[in-house]
C-alpha cells in the first residue's frame, strides 16, 4: 500500500482516513484478509500463461469511497502534485460517460484484488477480452472482466504513486480485476466503525 499516501491533502479533503496499519486491521479482519490473499493467488494462476504474466504484479487495491472521493472523474491538478511533485491536469475526454460503480459508497475504503503494478497482463484487443466465453476470465466463480472500470482504473492510478499505469497497459487489452465490494474475492467481512 506503499502509494497511498500520495493524495493526502485531497483524501483528508474528502474526510477519508488514513490507512495505516491500525486502520487497516481495525477495518478488516482476518477472513477478509484471507479471502483477499486468496483473491490475488487466484487471479496470478488464472492468467499465469497471459502474454507478459512475468511482468504483472498483483495485489490489492483501495477504492474509496465514490461518495467520498470518485476516481471515475479526472483528479484536481492539486492531486497530482501530491502524487508527482508537480500540478498536472489529467488526461480526460469529457464526452466519456463515468461508467458504472464497481464499489458502492458506504466504506471509507473497499479491498479489491486486482493488478497494482504498471502493467496488465496482454490478453488481446478489448473485442477479444469482451467477447469471449466468461470461463475464460472466472476466478473464484466471479468473471473478473466485470471490474474492467475506470472506477477501479482511477483509485490504482491513486495508489500508484509516482509509478502511474500507463496506457499501454490496455493496449492488448484491460486488466482483468476481482469484481469487488460484496463479492467474496474482494470484500471486507464487516465494516469499520
Amino acid at each position: 500500500m506503499g502509494g497511498l499516501p500520495v493524495c493526502g491533502r485531497r483524501r483528508a479533503h474528502c474526510g477519508l482516513p488514513d490507512v495505516t496499519r491500525a486502520y487497516l486491521e481495525e477495518a478488516f479482519g482476518e477472513r477478509a484478509w484471507a479471502r483477499a490473499e486468496a483473491a490475488v493467488a487466484g487471479l496470478a494462476e488464472r492468467f499465469a500463461n497471459a502474454r507478459f504474466a512475468d511482468e504483472v504484479r498483483w495485489g490489492l487495491l483501495l477504492v474509496p469511497d465514490p461518495a467520498r472521493l470518485d476516481t471515475r472523474r479526472p483528479m484536481d491538478p492539486a492531486v497530482r502534485a501530491d502524487q508527482l511533485g508537480a500540478a498536472s491536469a489529467d488526461a480526460f475526454d469529457p464526452r466519456l460517460p463515468e461508467g458504472r460503480l464497481t464499489v458502492a459508497p458506504g466504506r471509507p475504503w473497499t479491498m479489491v484484488a486486482t493488478v497494482v503494478g504498471a502493467y496488465g497482463p496482454a490478453l488481446g484487443s478489448y473485442r477479444d477480452v469482451t467477447d469471449a466465453p466468461a470461463w475464460r476470465y472466472l476466478v473464484q466463480g466471479l468473471d473478473s472482466r466485470t471490474a474492467m472500470t475506470r472506477q477501479l482504473w482511477g483509485a490504482r492510478a491513486l495508489q500508484a504513486g509516482s509509478d502511474l499505469p500507463t496506457a499501454s497497459t490496455t493496449s492488448t487489452g484491460r486488466s482483468p480485476c476481482c469484481a469487488a465490494s460484496r463479492s467474496p474475492m474482494a470484500s471486507p467481512s464487516r465494516a469499520p466503525s
